[in-house]
């Protein structure tokens, strides 16, 4: 499931620069896309962000910036498929926003940023990776996509906690 999730999330934003002008790119273009990315891998989960309606939300913004969730027929809260913040401002207010998905148990956690900004995606990158692995509340296999915006295109790091860690496409 994370694998099919991650791919698609990969999909979508690769399909925003095929489509539009990449300097467009911003927080509700990026929000969109990881709305579609949920309910096209199941068109039963419901996902909340604000600034969009349905079909792409189902409501506003819930905990995150975007939050996927599955319920059971009855109502009760399932698990959460998706939770992801988007952050284009500074460098520590990257790594603020980022440490809110620590706390969440869902079955990837997803952070965009600006990766154009100094100190540049790559070095953000790694410091993220240090907050997963020093943080004690990280269980093993815990999925973690990292995707920079750059003016060029998208850069993807996925993390499986105390796993493996890797760039993408």
């Amino acid at each position: 499931m994370n694998d099919r999730l991650v791919n698609e999330i990969q999909r979508c934003l690769v399909a925003l620069f095929e489509r539009m002008d990449p300097n467009q790119i911003g927080t509700t273009i990026v929000k969109k896309a990881l709305c579609e990315s949920c309910k096209a891998i199941d068109s039963n989960y419901y996902v909340y962000t604000s600034g969009l309606r349905q079909p792409s939300a189902d409501g506003g913004e819930w905990l995150f910036d975007v939050t996927c969730l599955s319920y059971y027929y009855d109502d009760f809260l399932k698990h959460v498929p998706l939770v992801a913040e988007s952050e284009w401002g500074t460098e520590n207010d990257i790594y603020d926003d980022f440490q809110k998905l620590l706390l969440a148990r869902a079955d990837v956690r997803v952070i965009i940023f600006d990766g154009a900004r100094s100190p540049g995606y790559r070095r953000i990158f790694s410091i993220l990776a240090k907050y997963i692995a020093r943080h004690e509340g990280s269980r093993d296999g815990d999925t973690y996509l990292l995707v920079a915006w750059t003016p060029d295109k998208f850069m993807f790091h996925r993390i499986d906690a105390f796993r493996s860690q890797r760039g993408l496409g």
